[in-house]
């Protein structure tokens, strides 16, 4: 049930569930560990978004494809993304890659408002796709 699912991730132990559901330790630890990714490069980096050429530790590359782009280009899709309604589905940049953007990149790159924007779309998501949670009827309540 979709909704179990989605209440035991997010109410209990992360880490816990995913090894109770078939990953194994080295796959618990890729989706929940907040990597510092390996530089590859150490000379500018011209990004293929806004073609800029960029100092190494102005970009960043997600771990699973390890496609790069300058932060200001992750920055500016990932608020067009929030901005969306977008949290969950938010995938990487690449023409046809779709890898999700894990949280914390999202956490690191945008602003203290995106961020808290980003959040309360979380949430609603959540409450969104569980059969067992609604919201308070009481108009303007939100909660």
């Amino acid at each position: 049930d979709k909704d179990k699912l989605l209440s035991s991730y997010f109410n209990g132990d992360p880490e816990g569930f995913l090894r109770e559901h078939g990953f194994n330790e080295s796959n618990v630890s890729l989706l929940t560990s907040v990597p510092e990714v390996e530089q590859q490069i150490n000379e500018e980096f011209c990004c293929s978004v806004c073609f800029d050429d960029v100092e190494p530790s102005r970009t960043t590359t997600l771990e699973a494809c390890k496609h790069i782009f300058c932060n200001d280009c992750w920055k500016e899709n990932l608020d067009l993304q929030i901005s969306s309604g977008h949290t969950l589905d938010i995938v990487c940049m690449q023409q046809g890659c779709n890898e999700l953007v894990p949280p914390h990149i999202v956490q690191k790159l945008v602003s203290i408002e995106m961020e808290i924007k980003y959040n309360n779309f979380l949430g609603k998501t959540f409450v969104e796709n569980s059969k067992d949670i609604i919201w308070c009827p009481s108009a303007g309540c939100e909660r």
